[in-house]
């Protein structure tokens, strides 16, 4: 596991939702590195395969998804029910990547098989679902700290705290 500054810890410690560490630590190296993760991720945040280097590659990225295979699912799996879809399908079938062009039942078989037609695409699809979603999840950290920051000068009493490892935010 890569060694993080307290900040990229404080933020695997409490805003990666119900991501594992596991896969969020996995995303960051898929990145580069914390520094290229933090330089990238606002752009990561619209469209990750645009131009973002090390998720453009479909090898590599098929492999990110085997490797991770088990919290990608668990993950997409609960964001699908945060979402209000009925099913992890019925998510997927709504990827930019991936909408209109495949239906409910060969999405079913790619995540029953690497066999499957068209595994391949839909591999990629979560594997970009996972950057995004850990990017998104940056932002809104981000967010969370220039707000407290902003309390803390304006001396405005909040629930909102600024972690101790950010001071100087």
């Amino acid at each position: 596991m890569l060694r993080f500054t307290e900040k990229t810890n404080n933020f695997l410690d409490n805003y990666i939702g119900n991501m594992s560490l596991s896969l969020a630590t996995g995303i960051i190296n898929r990145f580069g590195g914390e520094k290229e993760f933090i330089e990238q991720h606002s752009s990561a945040c619209l469209v990750i395969s645009d131009g973002i280097e090390g998720w453009q590659q479909t090898v590599d990225l098929i492999r990110f998804y085997e490797d991770n295979k088990e919290s990608v699912l668990a993950h997409a799996t609960s964001e699908a029910k945060r979402f209000g879809f009925d099913n992890l399908v019925d998510m997927i079938a709504g990827f930019k990547s991936l909408e209109g062009e495949r239906t409910a039942e060969e999405i079913n078989d790619a995540l029953q098989s690497t066999e499957a037609e068209h595994y391949e695409q839909v591999a990629v699809a979560l594997a970009w679902f996972a950057g995004e979603t850990l990017s998104k999840y940056y932002d809104l950290f981000l967010d969370e700290l220039a707000l407290a920051h902003a309390h803390l000068i304006a001396g405005i009493d909040s629930d909102i705290t600024l972690p101790e490892m950010c001071p100087n935010y």
